[in-house]
């Protein structure tokens, strides 16, 4: 697999850009759009591209573009890389397609436009390599119109925007929001019936005053949050953020599974909130030209809108306290109206963290004035997730395109989190703005808006950020995740078990983070890919020429230098702190050598202390031991020991007796055993054995009287002592 910076070479050779491009020339619009499209999808290593003089979708595979084919053919290489599909539709749709989204389940594509919104069911895949229908060059394609009648018989209305429904079961559900104040969500399987109607304005669905479109009180986007449980049933519902052009965001609860296909549409059991309240308030509200929202798929629910003017509002969504009903009475405050909320439903608050302005033309000098050349242009900002990173995405315009990363929002949920973290939110990064494609470079230049913009995840070359422009060129751009903070420390190496240097805590922060924040530009020199039909003068090439080395300068040159500067700085302040440590250590060794002479002192003193211990205490025992003898009165134990021998004499008498009784029974044996021998020393009454075994027990009996006396006599002994 080749790098992701070959992808644009290829492609832009590819027999489908000479397709787009001759599209493009023959599309009579061309010349008269400002507003961004999404006319190109990527799932997984496919690409798509909408066609939309033909009214088809273009079909081809990434990798293959890229493929190393070392044991083909020069020929069957060249016929695999220009290898496409064409995906025709069985009911073409009759307005301009201005987005390509796929479903979550990746079986239908969906075609929206200013018109309406068809769905294109994909073929199933089999063949070589897996492509439709087997590799034919155009397969037929089923679509479902979804709402035909309702976009019929309303000519006036627009699409402003569709999305699929994140809480459908089998993917089939999507949202759309239209020009009359309506969000309605349809069944693909039975699209002509919406079976969700939620109305955003106070009257009757459909009927939006001249009065409120001035003010700004029309819905112009919407977005999905995160599933959340609702009332006591707890059921799921999927929170809907709606923008209306004054900049106010409404908040609505979906969920399409609680509603069953029927004849007529079913209202919303949810009711709707808004405008919600923003904190800090602002007197222009935030802006008067808001275009477009974005909820980031965050842990803390983080939205983002952008203005016409190119001002992007980062907020974070909380729930209400009651701190901030004391602020009702100011008149910056936009307080929601109370009857359409219920007890089940918790009210929210937005506050708007951080606020950027994007540069949409590049910021230049006049060459005669020497001043700054103010450009008041705008255009409507469409806002693209990164489906691989959640703390990033990108802004397409007339202009460019531009990406936004938000290192910031693990400090925002870890204060948010319940573990007790004290975390500082004064210290956290501000948001990277990067302005990667610039397509009006000045402000003499036409507007060339993009036609498309799409993250590849390839493992191979990392995350690709593809580029569709105007002119129907394709570029693509590796994307990094330096801005990224270092990531959580695991629990063997948190900070109560690890040392650190002195000098690490007394720092605020890291060296390294001191450097990138030294280092962190303000702004970029973007790629420039501007209409062909811009005629630059040399006066202003060279104007381009004197911005770009004056970025250079100032964002490179001077902040290296600086650079160079903290890091000698830093060198000789850590060399002095050696010198000094170096000091410290010698001073350290000659106090360690005296303690250890110390320590050898006190050890003999304290053995000889030892000894004069011991010999004190032998004499205290002594002492002790005869002033207990020469006390008149006896002791508790001498008591004790008294009792003993005065039971111990007593059962001397009472084994004497015994000894006594023994010995006259021993005197009666022998007299008759004498006896029976004198009787008659021939017929003998007992047998040999019978003898032996006699002579055993008496002998055993003498030992065990002998042992007895020998103690009674021990006892008389120490008695009379």
């Amino acid at each position: 697999m080749a790098a992701a910076s070959d992808w644009s070479d290829v492609l832009n050779v590819h027999p489908i850009s000479a397709i787009l491009r001759e599209s493009n020339q023959k599309d009579p619009k061309r010349k008269t759009r400002s507003d961004s499209r999404g006319l190109i999808a990527v799932q997984g290593s496919d690409l798509y591209i909408w066609d939309s003089h033909t009214a088809s979708c273009l079909y081809t595979n990434l990798r293959q573009l890229t493929a190393d084919d070392s044991g083909a053919g020069d020929l069957a290489r060249k016929s695999k890389r220009s290898q496409f599909q064409t995906l025709l539709c069985t009911n073409t749709p009759s307005f301009e397609v201005e987005r390509l989204q796929f479903s979550p389940s990746g079986c239908h594509l969906s075609l929206a436009g200013p018109g309406g919104v068809i769905v294109l069911e994909l073929p199933q895949r089999w063949g070589r390599f897996a492509e439709y229908e087997g590799g034919k060059d155009a397969v037929l394609c089923k679509t479902i119109s979804v709402g035909e009648r309702y976009f019929s018989n309303r000519k006036q209305m627009k699409l402003l925007k569709a999305e699929w429904h994140p809480g459908s079961a089998n993917s089939n559900h999507i949202t759309l929001l239209t020009s009359d104040n309506v969000l309605s969500t349809y069944n693909i399987i039975q699209p002509e019936q919406p079976i969700e109607i939620i109305t955003l304005s106070d009257g009757d669905a459909g009927n939006v005053s001249r009065f409120q479109a001035v003010l700004g009180d029309v819905a112009v986007s919407f977005d999905f949050g995160q599933p959340v449980e609702m009332g006591k049933q707890k059921q799921t519902a999927w929170p809907v953020y709606i923008l209306r052009g004054n900049g106010d965001v409404l908040m609505a609860y979906s969920n399409p599974m609680l509603y069953t296909s029927s004849l007529k549409p079913a209202k919303n059991k949810f009711p709707v909130q808004g405008p919600l309240r923003m904190f800090p308030p602002a007197e222009d509200n935030y802006g008067t030209d808001a275009c477009s929202i974005l909820s980031l798929n965050s842990d803390v629910p983080i939205l983002v809108i952008a203005t016409c003017s190119g001002t992007l509002h980062l907020c974070v969504l909380s729930p209400s306290k009651e701190d901030f009903d004391d602020l009702q009475s100011e008149s910056y405050w936009r307080t929601p109206d109370s009857s359409v909320l219920s007890a089940d439903v918790p009210e929210m608050t937005m506050c708007v963290y951080e606020s950027v302005e994007i540069e949409l033309s590049l910021t230049t000098m006049s060459m005669q004035t020497g001043e700054i050349i103010d450009d008041d242009f705008s255009c409507p900002i469409r806002l693209e997730r990164d489906p691989g990173c959640s703390d990033r995405f990108y802004c397409t315009h007339a202009a460019g395109v531009h990406t936004v990363a938000l290192p910031w929002i693990t400090n925002i949920i870890n204060y948010c989190s319940d573990d007790g973290t004290d975390e500082d939110l004064s210290s956290a990064q501000e948001c990277v703005v990067e302005h990667l494609v610039c397509t009006k470079p000045l402000a003499s230049s036409p507007s060339s808006p993009v036609g498309g913009v799409c993250v590849v995840s390839d493992h191979t070359p990392g995350p690709t950020l593809l580029v569709l422009t105007n002119e129907m060129e394709f570029i693509a751009l590796p994307l990094s995740t330096k801005y990224r903070s270092a990531p959580t420390p695991l629990v063997s190496l948190s900070p109560s078990k690890t040392m650190k240097s002195p000098l690490r805590r007394l720092s605020k922060e890291p060296f390294e983070q001191h450097i990138r924040g030294l280092l962190k530009r303000q702004t970029s020199n973007p790629l420039l890919r501007s209409s062909h039909e811009a005629d630059l003068s040399p006066q202003e090439c060279f104007e381009l020429l004197t911005r770009a080395t004056q970025v250079f300068r100032e964002e490179y040159i001077q902040k290296q230098d600086l650079v160079r500067e903290e890091v000698e700085k830093r060198v000789n302040i850590l060399k002095r702190q050696k010198e000094q440590q170096q000091k410290d250590l010698k001073i350290l060794e000659q106090t360690k050598s005296s303690m250890r002479n110390m320590a050898e002192n006190l050890a003999e003193k304290y053995e000889e202390t030892q000894e004069k211990q011991d010999e004190l205490l032998k004499r205290i025992d002594g002492v002790t031991r005869k002033l207990q003898s020469r006390l008149p009165v006896l002791s508790d134990a001498e008591r004790e020991l008294q009792k003993d021998l005065s039971k111990m004499k007593d059962n001397l008498r009472h084994m004497e007796a015994q000894l006594e009784q023994i010995r006259i029974k021993r005197q009666y044996q022998e007299r008759q055993i004498n006896q029976s021998r004198k009787a008659g020393s021939s017929s003998s009454v007992l047998n040999t054995n019978q003898s032996s075994q006699i002579k055993e027990v008496l002998n055993q009996q003498n030992e065990d009287i002998c042992s007895l006396m020998k103690s009674v006599s021990e006892l008389k002994l120490e008695v009379g002592t």
